[in-house]
């Protein structure tokens, strides 16, 4: 699959890409990092009771195009939601909200609320300028 994500990058020169449903734990985050160091830079956050198995969110950067150097996120909702700040000219950056929101209705309504909390007891956050993902609205 990550061969599959880097030639996505290369071929279409995207720069930034969000994946929801990673089942990316720690360790084989490091691994696909070291395969592909040079190409693509993973920010991510796995769900935290079942990593390999469950949710999952990141954003991936494509080093040919973006430099990671300066990029900064927070971790809303562990396995769920991410905001990352990152660097696009000397004095500008973009930020965004990679989601992957629950399927269940309450538990998607609650998500909902508990991003909307977040920003509200972080107000010195930044904003996102974008918000994608899988918002799991049926």
């Amino acid at each position: 699959k990550w061969n599959h994500v880097n030639q996505v990058l290369r071929d279409n020169r995207i720069g930034i890409l969000a994946i929801q449903e990673t089942h990316l734990d720690d360790a084989r985050k490091a691994s696909v990092e070291a395969m592909f160091r040079k190409q693509m830079e993973i920010i991510s956050s796995p769900d935290p009771e079942k990593p390999r198995s469950q949710t999952g969110v990141a954003i991936v950067l494509n080093k040919r195009l973006i430099q990671p150097e300066g990029t900064q996120t927070k971790v809303l909702i562990p396995g769920r939601a991410i905001l990352t700040t990152i660097s696009t000219h000397p004095d500008s950056s973009i930020t965004i909200l990679a989601i992957y929101a629950p399927n269940d209705t309450q538990e998607n309504e609650n998500f909902w609320t508990e991003i909307r909390e977040w920003f509200t007891n972080n107000p010195r956050a930044p904003k996102p300028d974008i918000v994608l993902g899988d918002f799991n609205l049926v």
